[in-house]
């Protein structure tokens, strides 16, 4: 009796060591294709990084673009103040004239 219940607990122990020597060849072979993939990525994380780069230096020149144009906008707005006065002006000066001369007539 004794020695069947030491050849099961040998073929335990047996069972035991295979599953484990099975994990460690999974993990290695885990570790190889996690390498691999890192080696696959890094030309396309070098690309992503460049394009990037380019991305933020082209939203850079767009925001230069956009604070001419608001510059310019502003610019617009009061050369068109200046003209709606010079108009007002214009009108109240030519309506005085034209006021003297219906009454003069």
């Amino acid at each position: 009796m004794t020695v069947v219940m030491l050849i099961l607990i040998a073929l335990g122990l047996l069972a035991a060591l295979a599953a484990l020597v099975y994990l460690a060849l999974m993990a290695r072979r885990l570790y190889k294709a996690a390498v691999a993939a890192q080696a696959g990525l890094k030309p396309s994380l070098d690309e992503i990084a460049r394009k990037q780069q380019r991305t933020t230096e082209i939203l850079d020149r767009i925001q230069k673009r956009q604070e001419v144009i608001v510059d310019n906008l502003e610019s617009i707005q009061d050369t068109a103040e200046a003209l709606d006065y010079l108009s007002e002006e214009m009108t109240e000066a030519v309506g005085v004239v034209t006021g003297r001369d219906a009454a003069g007539i």
